[in-house]
């Protein structure tokens, strides 16, 4: 039979495996955090950048396309299109004849 004996020092003193344990552990919630904290000093110095940016859509004036242009954007045939838009739109002509 073999028997380990381990024993952990810190700093010339023996410790227990909880207390190593426990040491381990706050290193790595240190190193983490500062991680973390970086990481989100990033984010947020990107989100100001981006929040500095100026807009420069214009959406006051209404914009037109043909319809063939209209099927390319929507990535659809013009036929399609056609039969979306005469099912979409009903359209009632009277034709008046006079005398």
């Amino acid at each position: 039979m073999v028997t380990i004996e381990m024993r952990f020092m810190s700093n010339g003193q023996e410790v227990s495996l909880e207390e190593v344990a426990a040491m381990v552990a706050d290193q790595f919630a240190r190193r983490i955090g500062r991680e973390v904290r970086q990481q989100l000093e990033t984010l947020q110095h990107d989100v100001q950048q981006i929040s500095a940016l100026p807009i420069t859509a214009d959406v006051s004036e209404p914009k037109a396309v043909t319809l063939s242009e209209a099927a390319r954007l929507l990535s659809v045939s013009v036929g399609a299109l056609r039969k979306f838009i005469a099912k979409s739109v009903s359209v009632r002509l009277t034709l008046v004849v006079g005398s």
